[in-house]
């Protein structure tokens, strides 16, 4: 929201190949003008908005399967950098299997929500990741 500080603001990175999908997530914070989301279509474009030094995020939403980097490797080098290595991280995918769970697991993800996904849930899951926000009793974004 215009005029609002910065720091009052929650920035989440969404990284998904798919546009039908970045419009879903799109449209799930809409109501939530404290957020600020930033699109890319995949872990390439990710890991340069991560790393620009102007930009802060207090989250990421990831896809698994995308070009370039995928959401595994996206984790990884996230994981691996010592700035950026709390990031919290919401993997959102199609894929459940046991193999991919545990790999998802051993690079200390936040969250992994299988699609198709109840919108109501992811954003309140999302909105729990920043230490600025929490969730009222009427289920609203509240200023920590």
């Amino acid at each position: 929201m215009a005029g609002q500080p910065a720091s009052s603001r929650m920035n989440i990175l969404i990284a998904d190949d798919e546009e039908g999908c970045r419009d879903l997530l799109r449209d799930i914070f809409a109501p939530t003008p404290e957020v600020t989301l930033t699109m890319t279509c995949d872990g390439a474009q990710a890991w340069w908005a991560l790393t620009e030094p102007q930009q802060r995020f207090d989250l990421g939403i990831f896809d698994l399967k995308m070009p370039v980097v995928d959401g595994l490797a996206l984790i990884a080098r996230i994981r691996g950098a010592a700035h950026l290595r709390h990031l919290p991280v919401i993997l959102c995918t199609g894929t459940s299997d046991r193999e991919t769970v545990a790999k998802a697991a051993r690079l200390s993800i936040n969250h992994y929500v299988v699609k198709p996904y109840r919108a109501v849930a992811l954003r309140e899951k999302a909105l729990t990741y920043s230490p600025r926000y929490a969730l009222g009793p009427d289920r609203t974004l509240l200023s920590s």
